[in-house]
């Protein structure tokens, strides 16, 4: 049974209903089958946000969020939760999805993921590595290396990263696995990339373990100064300059909790880099939520960029053109406060 027939499949089972009586405060409309919420894109508090739960559609009348190819129930389960959306698809299939072999052994794979308790309140769970998880073996016939160097990644920087391979079931395939850790030095997650070309879940990450309130990795700042980044090979990319901090917000979204996790490791000044192609406008959001934390926002201007080139496809450039791109673009930085960061969100 292929991932996408039981996305579809869970995607039509899914208790609109139940869901919305067990997360919302909700108001009536004059339908029987139409609730008002509060957005949980935009932050409304004022019932802005529609639901019809016969015909499984929203629509926000204060934003964009609204059924679309761009948002539809597993973006709804993402931002109700304040999980990855990886993690929100995992839990539709796991609750909804049919239950061929292939989503039973997913979901005892989820169960067993959760060993402990939090770590404290509102803290990630401490995970434990899906099965299958190996080191990497740096031969010519291991895949995940071939898929790893191919996009060039070096042995030294997926040790230092402490990078393994995994041959997961059958469901996710073969991945390339970088593990997360807290500041007590536990597993609380990881994120693993399909090395399979245009792959229909290119990465998942431990189910309920919360990675949008993490960042990566858990390093403390030098100088006070940091560079945020969407994901860990844009982190890698970036960790070739000497001296620069990079952190990985494992997507284009930036929380409260990851804004103090900066904060508490010594990040003031901070630098946003997230792709130019389509993220501006979660730049502009996220540059307003980091002022509340740091001394200093700064985003890059991208003056002379190469618009199809996001900051993971300077990996595969000689390290000394990598160097020279990202320290132009460093160099270029437009402070949050001024005029021309004005100007920059208007282009």
């Amino acid at each position: 049974m292929s991932i996408t027939f039981s996305l579809r499949a869970a995607k039509e089972e899914f208790d609109w209903d139940s869901y919305i009586d067990n997360h919302y405060e909700i108001l009536h409309t004059n339908s029987e089958d139409e609730y008002r919420v509060c957005c949980p894109k935009c932050g409304d508090r004022k019932f802005k946000c529609y639901v019809n739960t016969d015909k499984g559609v929203f629509n926000c009348f204060k934003c964009e969020f609204h059924t679309s190819k761009d948002y539809d129930v597993v973006s709804f389960i993402s931002l109700t939760e304040n999980i990855n959306k990886t993690a929100a698809l995992m839990k539709l299939l796991s609750e909804y999805g049919p239950k061929s072999k292939s989503s039973q052994e997913m979901d005892e794979w989820v169960d067993g993921l959760q060993k402990v308790p939090t770590v404290a309140a509102g803290a990630p769970l401490r995970v434990s590595y899906p099965d299958g998880t190996r080191n990497l073996s740096y031969t010519p016939d291991d895949p995940v290396w071939a898929y790893a160097s191919s996009r060039g990644l070096t042995k030294e920087e997926l040790e230092a990263a402490s990078a393994k391979g995994v041959y997961d079931s059958a469901l996710y395939g073969t991945r390339l696995l970088f593990p997360v850790f807290a500041g007590d030095a536990e597993l609380v997650s990881w994120q693993a990339r399909s090395i399979e070309p245009n792959p229909t879940v290119k990465y998942i990450s431990a189910p309920h373990s919360k990675l949008a309130k993490v960042v990566w990795p858990n390093v403390r700042a030098k100088d006070g100064e940091g560079v945020l980044v969407e994901g860990v090979i844009d982190n890698l990319s970036m960790r070739r300059v000497t001296g620069i901090n990079a952190y990985a917000t494992f997507g284009k979204h930036v929380s409260k909790e990851q804004c103090a996790a900066l904060s508490n490791l010594g990040v003031r000044d901070i630098t946003l880099w997230y792709d130019k192609r389509d993220a501006k406008k979660e730049m502009i959001k996220a540059v307003s939520l980091l002022r509340d934390y740091m001394d200093k926002v700064s985003v890059v201007s991208f003056d002379g960029w190469d618009a199809e080139k996001d900051v993971g496809d300077l990996l595969l450039s000689p390290k000394k053109d990598a160097i020279a791109s990202i320290t132009k673009q460093l160099n270029g930085t437009i402070n949050c406060t001024s005029l021309d960061y004005a100007k920059w969100c208007l282009d």
